[in-house]
């Protein structure tokens, strides 16, 4: 996937990156509050779990701190690799297209990884991610999701007069979507999706489809 070259340069600083909280970190904004983030997507899974984009294993630990059933998998050889040196049981290659399990969950879990896929290819996703939810089962995600696209120019903008450019470029090369797109894409699954807003980036979405 086209992202997988991001990873390789981002493996071995992104634990510093996401845990940063100081001025001279240019994603300190988009990743406040994430170690309540993570134990929130913990807390509100149950059952028989998925985790998609693992990445080093920060959810993944938590999931399995509280969980029996986990299984995680990330396509990034180098970000499956710091992360099989914390936990437990090694996380499996993977993506949201292509999920290597045999059985129904009662729990999708991505946090911060489904802004690689462009919108149509989110949409694509969710169609096949349905046929591994179990009755009742639910989608759990957080991820930098913008109220409306002159909001992300405004962000953009921003961020740009205080000279974030790996933040601005990553601003404008990822597939950062809105709150309207993302609710369209559920709804034509007919789906349902909650939302509760984290930081000025990050939001919280649950999804449930009939």
């Amino acid at each position: 996937m086209e992202f997988l070259n991001v990873f390789k340069k981002w493996a071995d600083v992104y634990d510093e990156t996401v845990f940063n909280a100081h001025d001279d970190n240019e994603y300190k904004d988009v990743f406040k509050g994430y170690n309540e983030m993570l134990d929130k997507v913990a807390t509100l899974s149950s059952g028989r779990i998925l985790e998609i984009g693992a990445g080093t294993g920060n959810l993944t630990e938590r999931l399995l701190a509280q969980h029996e059933a986990v299984k995680a998998i990330d396509p990034s050889e180098e970000m499956r690799n710091i992360a099989n040196q914390k936990l437990p049981q090694p996380i499996q290659e993977g993506h949201f297209l292509d999920v290597p399990l045999s059985h129904q969950v009662d729990t999708i879990v991505s946090t911060f990884a489904f802004h690689h896929l462009k919108d149509e290819q989110k949409q694509e996703a969710l169609v096949y991610l349905k046929q591994f939810l179990a009755p009742h089962g639910k989608v759990i995600m957080i991820d930098t999701v913008f109220d409306s696209l002159d909001s992300k120019e405004q962000y953009i903008k921003r961020y740009l007069e205080r000279g974030y450019l790996n933040l601005v470029e990553d601003l404008n090369t990822e597939y950062y979507t809105t709150v309207t797109q993302m609710e369209k894409i559920v709804e034509s699954l007919n789906g349902h999706v909650e939302w509760e807003r984290q930081n000025d980036f990050a939001q919280l979405m649950i999804m449930t489809f009939d």
